[in-house]
């Protein structure tokens, strides 16, 4: 799948998608922790075995449907860069450059950019962009 640029404009209509996603890959990772701290015992190996295979099934469905999500977000454009801040990437262009337009879950908008080469401590108001036009492709 080929990087996906994306304006301000485009990145900020697919907010309300992308928190959806978020949400729904957080509890995922809820359940998930949940499923590998349940620790049981049983005295016959046979139900040992038939708990142990079925945990399993729930596991992998469970890392199914989080992975799936995970690339639906990547299709739209939105790169998901630590899930426990609910921090997301965009890519974008700005005067030919690549930049990331960067957004964490709980806030309002995207409001601040970074070069790719930084990560959230470089984060910029996004307001020293605004005047400009946003480039999709370069």
């Amino acid at each position: 799948m080929a990087k996906k640029f994306l304006t301000l404009k485009e990145a900020r209509e697919l907010l309300p998608l992308v928190e959806e996603r978020m949400e729904r890959m957080l509890k995922l990772r809820n359940a998930l922790d949940l499923l590998e701290s349940v620790n049981s015992v049983h005295e016959d190996n046979y139900y040992m075995l038939q708990e142990y295979i079925m945990r399993s099934r729930r596991k992998h469905k469970l890392l199914y449907l989080f992975y799936k999500e995970l690339a639906e977000l990547m299709v739209h454009g939105a790169i998901v860069k630590d899930l426990e801040s609910g921090l997301v990437d965009f890519c974008s262009y700005h005067k030919g450059k690549e930049i990331l337009l960067c957004w964490k879950l709980g806030e309002e908008g995207i409001t601040h950019w970074h070069n790719i080469d930084e990560g959230f401590t470089g984060r910029q108001p996004i307001a020293e962009l605004e005047a400009d036009e946003f480039d999709v492709h370069c």
